[in-house]
């Protein structure tokens, strides 16, 4: 599954339904991401490549852990290290990440955590 489609079966599963402008709002991101997202495609057709931050407020806003919602994506996901590169080394990770057995994913996501908030202050 795309993340997309992800979310868009999330806000339609609600006990009250939840609008996609209520989705944006929750998770930090703007509507019309949001509607990308869900459609897979930005206005010119590319397809959207979701960044970690995007996959992580998308989790947090669902209530599941980053790993949960990581390892539903299909395929191969190209997370973009910036809108306009992809970071081949990043994409390296990912690759060696959705190897690991889930109790190993859980030791790389505290870890890389644990760093990321130490960087953050």
């Amino acid at each position: 599954m795309t993340l997309g489609e992800i979310i868009k079966k999330f806000r339609l599963s609600c006990d009250e339904e939840m609008s996609l402008r209520r989705f944006a709002s929750l998770s930090g991101l703007s509507p019309s991401y949001v509607s990308m997202l869900e459609r897979g495609t930005d206005q010119r057709g590319n397809v959207i490549a979701p960044t970690i931050q995007t996959i992580d407020k998308v989790a947090k806003t669902m209530n599941v852990s980053f790993n949960d919602l990581f390892n539903q994506l299909s395929g191969d996901v190209i997370v973009n290290a910036s809108d306009t590169e992809r970071d081949n080394t990043e994409i390296e990770l990912l690759s060696m990440y959705r190897k690991l057995t889930d109790n190993r994913k859980n030791d790389v996501f505290n870890y890389v955590k644990m760093l990321y908030d130490n960087e953050s202050k």
